[in-house]
């Protein structure tokens, strides 16, 4: 099965995600819908139930106790070829980030790649008008989305189909 850890996103956060995303709804740019917004840890990829369980004793031993999350803004990884829109996270970046980090050293896993914790709001193919796009998407460079406590993470089956993944709650690890 396809997992991924997660924090989850209050729906009043997402509610405003979500009001500012569709002012972003050019032609080739798809919204993340409601339920399939969250910041995500670790993607782990295609995994066997044992390494499901290993995953899960992992996220059991993080600890730590519940920290404030604020999504404020948004960006891009590559703002020459926009390819993803997410939302920032300006309080609480420090403690996902070495959660992230806790949980790649303790199972073996991750691209080395430096971790920008996020919230993909959008995907982008092909954008044509990245002129009037940015236009839209500056205006959003310092909206706040509010902030919510973290108190656990989620590990999350994602199914691949036709059209959305489909995200199942599989375990939730309290801080």
């Amino acid at each position: 099965m396809r997992v991924f850890a997660a924090i989850e996103i209050p729906r009043e956060v997402k509610a405003r995600m979500l009001d500012a995303s569709r002012y972003l709804a050019f032609k080739e740019v798809t919204l993340v819908r409601e339920e399939a917004l969250h910041l995500t840890l670790l993607f782990f990829g295609e995994v066997s139930e044992a390494r499901v369980r290993e995953i899960e004793a992992a996220m059991d031993s993080i600890g730590g106790g519940g920290f404030g999350v604020t999504l404020h803004g948004i960006g891009f990884f590559k703002p020459e070829r926009i390819r993803v829109v997410y939302a920032g996270v300006a309080a609480g970046a420090e403690r996902l980030a070495s959660m992230h980090d806790y949980l790649a050293r303790r199972l073996g896993v991750g691209s080395g790649e430096r971790f920008v914790p996020h919230a993909t709001m959008a995907r982008v193919r092909g954008l044509r008008e990245r002129a009037a796009f940015m236009e839209v998407a500056r205006e959003y460079e310092d909206c706040d989305f509010g902030s919510f406590q973290a108190d656990s993470i989620t590990l999350v089956r994602s199914e691949l189909g036709y059209g959305a993944p489909v995200y199942e709650e599989l375990y939730k690890s309290k801080l």
